[in-house]
């Protein structure tokens, strides 16, 4: 079997028969589909059931609500695919998607490959397309090539799982070994070391994903507090998987450990008494490491980053105070 297709869903009853219908009226049909019901308390269960007694392709997972880490690591331990494709819930995909990534791995062979996509307003409203090319270049890349256009820039990369695919093997190596308490940032804790231990990759042009953007959705939940604890696990999820030595990973990681304090930073000054936030964020930056990242990404040439780097490392709580109230 060529591919193993995983679908999160919670509480998506609106949207997740566009999603499976998306799926199942796929050119390519080398494919199961793993459908996981993270505890929904809607229709979404009900709807899961009634497909899987129609396509014997179908597999679905009901578990208790445990996020979307929890989901993803329960439909991968079922995966049988030589390739792992995600489709959240309430996104979609064109008839020919599994068919354009099996021609992809065809010229390999190849460990990641992904695909442009569109983001979603409504039915018909979609913004500019997403897409990831190195060397302004799309199709296949070596290892040598990854190493000398991608690597050395990797945290720009967009890092979504879904409008991707991985080799099974790849992708359970990072899926399984993730906190499912890492409820924010946990595509980026999966789609990098990946990346970075692909041999091969191949960019595709095409636009062939569709992302709904849903603010009652499993993964695009209003964003609320971003905990410190989240934080702390991404950032030692990296520093077990990412040599820091190699491609200049410590400067780009420190810009992503700058960005990552500082919206957590304003989600806790939007939400929580001014007292209390600064003195979760004093604790954050009082850790030597962290206040090292921190330090380091003063030299970004970002001038976001390298602001947001500044505000921290100097404790300016006041103006992050103030960037979160305008930005309410």
């Amino acid at each position: 079997m060529r591919f193993s297709v995983i679908v999160p869903c919670y509480n998506i009853e609106k949207y997740i028969v566009q999603c499976i219908e998306s799926i199942l009226a796929q050119t390519f049909t080398d494919y199961e589909l793993i459908l996981v019901d993270d505890g929904s308390k809607d229709a979404t269960a009900g709807i899961l059931d009634k497909y899987q007694k129609r396509d014997n392709r179908i597999k679905v997972i009901h578990k208790s609500n445990g996020g979307l880490t929890s989901a993803r690591k329960a439909g991968a331990e079922l995966a049988a695919g030589d390739y792992v494709a995600i489709v959240d819930g309430d996104d979609w995909i064109i008839p020919e998607y599994l068919e354009e990534f099996s021609k992809a791995i065809d010229k390999g062979p190849v460990d990641v490959a992904c695909c442009g996509y569109y983001e979603m307003l409504g039915e018909e409203e979609k913004r500019e397309s997403c897409l990831n090319k190195l060397n302004n270049r799309y199709g296949y890349f070596t290892r040598k090539e990854i190493e000398e256009f991608l690597l050395p820039d990797l945290f720009r990369f967009k890092p979504v799982v879904w409008s991707k695919v991985f080799r099974r093997e790849v992708y359970l190596k990072y899926q399984m070994t993730l906190d499912s308490r890492i409820s924010m940032g946990e595509d980026g804790a999966i789609t990098y070391p990946c990346i970075l231990n692909a041999n091969e990759i191949f960019l595709i042009e095409k636009c062939m994903y569709y992302y709904r953007l849903n603010m009652s959705s499993l993964t695009k939940q209003p964003k609320k507090i971003i905990s410190w604890e989240n934080v702390k696990l991404r950032i030692a999820r990296f520093e077990e998987y990412l040599p820091f030595e190699k491609y200049g990973l410590y400067d780009q990681f420190s810009e992503y450990v700058a960005h990552a304090a500082f919206n957590a930073s304003v989600t806790h000054l939007k939400n929580e008494p001014y007292g209390t936030a600064k003195k979760g964020i004093c604790s954050f930056l009082g850790e030597e490491k962290n206040r090292k990242y921190i330090k380091n990404a003063l030299k970004s040439k970002d001038k976001k980053n390298k602001i947001a780097a500044f505000a921290l490392y100097y404790k300016m709580i006041a103006l992050l105070k103030i960037w979160a109230y305008i930005n309410r």
